[in-house]
């Protein structure tokens, strides 16, 4: 197995070398991957074709061979993929070989390859037959023989020999040299060490083997010649053609020769250890990594170096894999290094066996991740240290995705300014919390903010909190980019100024400033007693609500407002004195027969006293009506939009852009959360068909009805239908393995099925049929969604190579 097989296998190279020492006992091995390509081959002949293993790489498992052979192996070789083993036998006369194909898998016990280990048993049968005509007939044992078998005397002189089977291995006709030396059959130099074999035969009564080797036209080939005493001076010689055991065990110390320089040579740390834990085996990386020599490694146990806070789960790992209730596990794992010093790794473990299945050491691949366990906890610390102090600024900080202006991040300063806490506010945007008018001023500043790429500066902006509370802030938008300069965030930090502003205003020792500031006011300003009772009016406002009252002389309460109104005012003032916390309210009053309607703030002042603020909020009451049904209306649109542009016109089911835009999504889901995700493509059999003898609009009739069907055959609010082009629909399965999508694959025949939508123009039922390619992944660095679609589309290919209404997993 050269080195470009075993980087060809990636990271599954020790699994697909460990399959190789279990499983091959000579004949012709071939490993192939799920699309029956070749991975790696050794051996002398694949099921008798002129098969050389090293241009086999990369090909077709099945090139060469005849049909009638693949249609035999096949199907074995799709139930491997799918972790079934078999064992079969393929003839093709006139030969006959053994097949044992089993699964490869990775160290997550996922199927990845399939190897394929071929013996030719043409010789044991005709072994077998010879014995059964010997008990028939003893005189046809010697001949019988697949061997050559030799009757010698001392000298070397042939006295009598059966050809067996095979004579065309050494003499043409072995009769001829009866009564002759063995010089006249072998060459000088083998006859004369074999004739002191059997000399040492004769003196000792023992069995002797020697084993040479001949250039005959078909090339060398080695024989063994087990000698064994007849008389006293004559022996028998049984000569066997050992050339393929010879190969074999070549081709084996070669593969261990390779194996041990791919260990040597290994950037990660690898060691063997038996089943008490004693390390036999360490590479220098491994020791590198731990600060012992070799020598000193060999002489301890991995227990000796696990760090004390690991022992304990690595011990009941351990006794799992060895029990045999897994297979193989990988975890993180803590060494202490010879000098003191912890070194944090990742391992991985799996468990050799002998061909019994009896524990007989396991296989550790250690990586050192210190630095990256550093790194993270580095990385953390930061991070726990700026959410700290975010989270403990005395100003309110809030961020949102650059992209969709939704909130990522609210600190305590932001949740005590505005009123909402941080649960309430990740996930929405502005228009979910503040007025339309707030939400599309809040909007503008952020988006100026991205186009800009400067930092925006508010310095006066009234926002108004959950309570209905209006608050002054000063607030600043800065935007934060990534690596590649792309937007990520819009971080907004906003101090409350509003007491500041009530006390500049306070502090204003002008009394035609404070007069002009209050003429301003579009409120209706009054200074009050706790029992109702003005006793200063400090500004007209906006009286649109109360007309037909006369400021100009003292007043009550219950003298301008109706009793109900009137007794909800003392209350909000009682409330006010007693809490020390401002009350707002909202009322309304009909004024000449109209609606209108005001919003009151109760301010407490020292004292019993307290400030009446009035505004007429009826022009604000009924924008922000008009805006709310603006805004159902708009969303409503939005929605339908949404459905329109996302639907297939024909089938009504999602369309090729959407699906693209779920998969990208579904992917980075399967990545985060390392769940599977399915994916299925099905393809309406001989559909052009259909049109060309229906017509398109039975055509397409027909599709909306397989539409359905597909509908029908999922269950799940997350999994989804689409039409992917044509007579071509897509199914994405998330959260789905390859038992869930083969369960999705068949619900979907049974669907089609009971359709039963007549096609007699179609080439595999009388009705409409489907072939469906499968896959299940889960998502990684190392694939990608085009990855996904690609194994899927082969799937399918090979449902139709099957002859389709079928379907095939990836």
């Amino acid at each position: 197995m050269s080195s470009t097989t075993l980087d060809d296998a990636g990271g599954d190279r020790f699994a697909l070398y460990q399959a190789i020492v279990e499983n091959f006992s000579g004949g012709f091995m071939v490993a192939f991957d799920r699309h029956l390509r070749c991975l790696l081959a050794t051996g002398e002949s694949w099921l008798g074709t002129e098969t050389d293993p090293d241009s086999s790489i990369g090909q077709s498992v099945t090139r060469g061979l005849s049909a009638e052979q693949v249609a035999q192996l096949l199907p074995a070789f799709e139930a491997a993929l799918r972790g079934e083993a078999s064992l079969i036998q393929v003839t093709t006369f006139p030969r006959s070989y053994r097949v044992n194909i089993r699964p490869l898998r990775n160290g997550q016990g996922e199927v990845f390859a399939a190897v394929a280990i071929a013996h030719d048993i043409t010789e044991h049968q005709h072994l077998a037959q010879a014995l059964s005509q010997c008990i028939e007939q003893q005189q046809a044992l010697l001949s019988a023989l697949p061997d050559l078998v030799f009757r010698l005397d001392r000298q070397g002189t042939i006295l009598d020999c059966y050809s067996g089977n095979t004579p065309e291995l050494l003499l043409s006709n072995p009769k001829f040299f009866l009564g002759s030396p063995l010089e006249a059959v072998l060459p000088a130099a083998i006859a004369q060490t074999y004739i002191a074999v059997i000399e040492t035969v004769l003196a000792t009564q023992k069995t002797q083997v020697y084993t040479y080797s001949l250039p005959l036209p078909q090339g060398e080939r080695y024989f063994e010649a087990r000698t064994v005493p007849c008389t006293a001076d004559e022996v028998i010689a049984v000569v066997q053609d050992v050339s393929d055991r010879i190969q074999a065990e070549t081709d084996l110390q070669l593969s261990e020769a390779r194996f041990r320089l791919i260990v040597e040579q290994a950037q990660v740390g690898i060691n063997q250890a038996d089943i008490s834990g004693r390390y036999i085996q360490v590479n220098p990386a491994f020791c590198q990594l731990t600060g012992y020599s070799e020598a000193e490694l060999l002489q301890m146990r991995y227990q000796d170096l696990c760090h004390p806070d690991d022992q304990a789960a690595e011990t009941i790992i351990g006794q799992q894999i060895y029990n045999g209730e897994v297979t193989t596990y990988n975890t993180e794992k803590r060494y202490i290094r010879k000098d003191g010093r912890v070194v944090w790794t990742d391992i991985s473990v799996s468990l050799l066996r002998d061909h019994n299945g009896t524990a007989l050491s396991d296989l550790a691949v250690v990586q050192d991740i210190t630095d990256r366990k550093q790194t993270e906890y580095t990385l953390e610390q930061t991070r726990n240290f700026l959410q700290s102090v975010l989270e403990h600024l005395p100003v309110a900080v809030t961020a949102k995705d650059a992209h969709n202006l939704t909130f990522t991040f609210w600190n305590r300063a932001a949740t005590e300014l505005l009123g909402y806490s941080a649960d309430q506010i990740i996930g929405c945007s502005d228009y979910d919390l503040f007025p339309f008018e707030q939400a599309q001023a809040c909007e503008a500043s952020d988006q100026t903010a991205i186009d800009s790429g400067e930092i925006v500066e508010i310095p006066e902006d009234v926002i108004y909190t959950a309570s209905g509370e209006s608050r002054i802030v000063q607030t600043q938008k800065v935007v934060i980019y990534d690596r590649q300069g792309q937007p990520q965030a819009v971080v907004c930090i906003s101090d409350d100024v509003t007491e500041r502003k009530w006390a500049e205003m306070a502090l204003q020792d002008s009394e035609a400033t404070q007069r002009a500031v209050l003429s301003a006011i579009p409120d209706l300003l009054l200074h009050v007693d706790r029992q109702g009772n003005r006793l200063r009016k400090l500004s007209d406002g906006e009286l649109s609500c109360l007309p037909d009252v006369d400021f100009s002389r003292w007043q009550s309460v219950y003298d301008v407002l109706p009793p109900p109104l009137a007794e909800r005012r003392i209350q909000a003032i009682e409330q006010a004195l007693r809490t020390g916390e401002k009350q707002v309210y909202r009322q309304t009053l009909s004024v000449s027969g109209q609606e209108r309607h005001e919003e009151t703030r109760v301010v407490p002042l020292a004292g019993k006293d307290v400030l009446v603020m009035v505004r007429d909020i009826t022009e604000q009451v009924r924008a922000e009506t008009a805006q709310a049904q603006l805004y159902e209306q708009l969303q409503a649109a939005n929605a339908e939009l949404q459905r329109l542009a996302t639907t297939d016109d024909l089938t009504q089911v999602a369309n090729r852009r959407y699906f693209d835009q779920m998969l990208q999504q579904e992917w980075l889901r399967s990545q985060r959360d390392r769940t599977p995700l399915a994916l299925i493509l099905c393809d309406v059999d001989c559909f052009k068909a259909y049109n060309d003898n229906y017509g398109h609009p039975a055509g397409d009739r027909c599709l909306q009805q397989v539409a359905a069907a597909l509908q029908q055959a999922v269950h799940r609010p997350g999994d989804l239908v689409a039409r992917y082009g044509g007579e071509e629909f897509a199914l994405l399965l998330p959260n789905t393995d390859a038992t869930g999508v083969t369960q999705v694959a068949e619900q979907i025949q049974h669907q089609i099925a009971a359709c039963n939508l007549p096609h007699e123009f179609s080439t595999v039922e009388p009705v409409i049929t489907v072939s469906s390619g499968l896959s299940a992944v889960i998502a990684s660095d190392q694939n990608s969604p085009e990855q996904l679609l690609m194994w899927t589309d082969d799937a399918l290919y090979q449902a139709k190579a099957l002859g389709r209404n079928t379907y095939c997993l990836a």
